[in-house]
This record gives structure tokens, sequence and C-alpha cells, in this order.
């Protein structure tokens, strides 16, 4: 077992390569659509094409969970977000949403007072019965190094 003071660890979906480069196409969309404006109600194409473009094409490379010794970092699309190893009771893979063709599977930090916090940017999707296996991964990593952390250290 490593003492305290490992490099931090970044934790991501394969999925936002799929966001990022609808984000690109939808900024490529909107910037063809600035070349042919010739009238100001041109704008409405190239601002709904253009403003989750950029918004895509920027923030997704940036999403991530961030887990040190301290905790660990929720960085999503909408939130950012810092939870401390001693505010953490449990991390866990769970369902979010759900009903549909597919479900999505996160992982689920459980914080004191029972409350559930879904890391929805590491989401996996499987179908009604199966299980994730990166997510099931990632979490029982998050799960190890948050028991390691208590015991004084962090596991390798």
């Amino acid at each position: 077992m490593k003492e305290v003071g490992r490099a931090p660890r970044e934790l991501r979906s394969p999925w936002l390569l799929l966001s990022w480069v609808i984000g690109l196409v939808l900024l490529a969309v909107g910037i063809g659509s600035v070349a042919e404006w010739e009238r100001f109600d041109d704008i409405i194409p190239v601002s709904i094409f253009m403003t989750p473009g950029i918004w895509l094409t920027l923030r997704v490379p940036l999403c991530s969970v961030r887990i040190d010794e301290e905790g660990l970092r929720y960085r999503g699309l909408f939130r950012t977000k810092r939870f401390s190893w001693g505010e953490v009771t449990c991390i866990r893979p769970g369902v979010i949403g759900g009903g549909s063709l597919l479900t999505s599977v996160a992982p689920v930090l459980v914080l004191e007072g029972a409350e559930e916090v879904e890391l929805a940017i590491l989401a996996g999707y499987v179908r009604k019965s199966d299980i994730n296996v990166r997510v099931s991964k990632q979490s029982s990593l998050m799960e190890s190094l948050r028991v390691g952390r208590q015991n004084g250290g962090i596991p390798s």
C-alpha cells in the first residue's frame, strides 16, 4: 500500500468521445450557416447549432471524476462538485433512469445522511438484467480508494 500523496486519477466514460464528435458536427453546421448568412433571421439556425456545438466541444473534454487523497471532484456537463472522503460512506454502481430500451448504470456516492449522488458523466448502458463491467470496475476502484483512505493511505 502506498502512502498518501499519490498522483490524482481521472475517470472518464468512452461515451464522452461521441458527445464531443456530435459537438464538432453541430459547430461545423453552425459555422456553415454563418457562411450562408443573408438576412437577420438566418441567426436562428446559427444559434440552434452553434450554441450546443460550442458547449459540447469545449465542455466535454473537461468532464471527469478526479480522485485524489482528499476525495473526489465530479465535473459533469452542467455542474462541478467536490466530495471529501469523510462525507462519502459508500460508492456502488446504481441504476439511473430506466424503463427504456437501455438502462443507464453509473457509480453512485452514498453520503452521510443517506443522500445519493449519481456520477452520471461515468454512465454506461446495459439491457435490463446485465451488468456494465466498466462502471462496476470504476465503482470498485473508487470504493477501494475510499476504504484505503479511511485506513490511513491510498492503495496502489
